[in-house]
């Protein structure tokens, strides 16, 4: 993954060191001194294009643009369509209705890594500095295929526009969808709002399934999502914002794991189940007669408590999907424990 990553980047600074370099000889160069930052991108372009060179006339390369960027682009291209295939299998209802053992296996690679970490493992999941998303793998086959065509021309303008590379933190737009590959990343931690009374309900092991109008991702079939309790509000309508603080808006009062989703299609399937979810007809979370097509159940295969050596608040949290949140809190459990050694040194003295 990394080598693949080089590769593309020897490319397309390459091409654009190679057509930039022959601009300046045309145009004449600028006495105005670039800023630093500028210097060194320069400097990695010069490099790329130099060692371009080098390969081109080495191997009495045709068409660089075919042979090079071409293949390459073609290469992203079929990772692309297999991960959308992917994606749709994972989709499938035949999957959600059984056993977590026979569902798809998920992809155990955290996409977006920095260059020089993608050997690390986190939780069994490898890094690679490579987007991930079938969008953003197709974007880099466009970039290649323009980067060719420049080559090929020596026009700055066949240039493509340039792009930051993905980044593999906390991202502050709150909105995305189910087939995010964030979902699969073991580094990630989700937790699901929960209104009072049920998120007790669901740690109480009265209510065995939940019930909600959207599928749950498949990244987060059979992993651990942490429960945040808000207060009783409006049925099926959140009162939090996007990005919330724990102990603020809500507490953490433990976790759960969903094993399956059962998909009702009729109000006799979804009535049928309602010792198990709890919701009656009268509720506004009840399905609505004329109105009401899909529910999805989220079958419960275990539920925690929250622990003392994890407090119920600290940290924060950005609102991904729905009633889903990604934490990004700090280290309580650490400062704990260093609050305790503090207070046992104090003593001694």
């Amino acid at each position: 993954e990394e080598r693949t990553k080089q590769t593309y980047d020897l490319l397309c600074h390459g091409a654009e060191g190679t057509v930039r370099k022959y601009q300046e000889q045309v145009k004449g160069c600028s006495q105005a001194t670039p800023p630093k930052a500028e210097r060194k991108l320069r400097d990695k372009r010069r490099k790329a294009a130099a060692t371009l060179a080098e390969l081109i006339e080495r191997t009495n390369m045709d068409s660089p643009r075919q042979t090079l960027f071409e293949a390459f682009a073609q290469h992203f291209d079929g990772r692309a369509t297999m991960r959308e295939r992917w994606v749709k299998r994972e989709k499938d209802h035949a999957f959600r209705e059984l056993d977590k053992s026979s569902h798809p296996l998920h992809l155990p690679i955290e996409f977006g890594a920095v260059v020089g970490q993608s050997k690390a493992i986190l939780g069994g999941v490898a890094r690679s500095p490579l987007a991930g998303s079938p969008s953003d793998l197709r974007n880099a086959a466009k970039r290649l295929r323009l980067c060719g065509k420049a080559m090929e021309s020596g026009e700055e303008k066949d240039l493509p526009e340039p792009s930051q590379p993905p980044v593999a933190t906390v991202s502050t737009q709150p909105s995305v969808g189910s087939e995010w590959t964030g979902w699969s990343s073991i580094s990630r931690r989700f937790g699901l709002e929960m209104q009072d009374p049920w998120a007790e309900h669901l740690l109480d092991g009265t209510k065995t399934i939940e019930t909600r109008a959207y599928d749950l991702p498949v990244g987060l079939l059979g992993r651990r999502i942490d429960i945040l309790q808000s207060e009783r509000g409006r049925d099926g309508v959140s009162s939090l914002g996007n990005h919330i603080q724990l102990g603020t808006d809500v507490k953490y009062v433990g976790w759960v794991v969903f094993d399956r989703v059962i998909r009702y299609t009729t109000q006799e399937a979804f009535e049928g189940d309602e010792a198990k979810h709890m919701v009656h007809r009268d509720s506004g979370y009840g399905w609505k007669d004329g109105k009401t097509r899909v529910l999805f159940g989220w079958v419960v295969r275990e539920v925690g408590r929250r622990t003392m050596s994890r407090p119920s608040d600290g940290g924060s949290a950005t609102r991904r999907m729905r009633s889903f949140f990604e934490l990004a809190e700090k280290s309580s459990v650490k400062s704990n424990v260093a609050t305790k050694q503090t207070k046992k040194r104090k003593k001694k003295k």
